[in-house]
């Protein structure tokens, strides 16, 4: 896991996005964690990390339980 911050991230995106095939990249602004920037491998990653953030999914599966 590596830690970069906005302004670096924003000049060497392309880098950061290679990086991130080998682990998770913390992004920060100010010195404060502000996003994750994570390699996708396959259409099913993406909808599987989609729908875990889906406010109107979670509120289905709470409704389930």
């Amino acid at each position: 896991m590596r830690i970069a911050s906005v302004a670096n991230v924003k000049a060497k995106f392309s880098g950061y996005l290679k990086a991130s095939q080998s682990g998770p990249i913390i992004v920060t602004k100010n010195g404060k964690p502000v996003a994750v920037l994570l390699a996708m491998h396959d259409e099913d990653e993406i909808e599987r990390m989609l729908l875990a953030y889906s406010p109107k999914f979670q509120r289905i599966l709470h409704l389930a339980e």
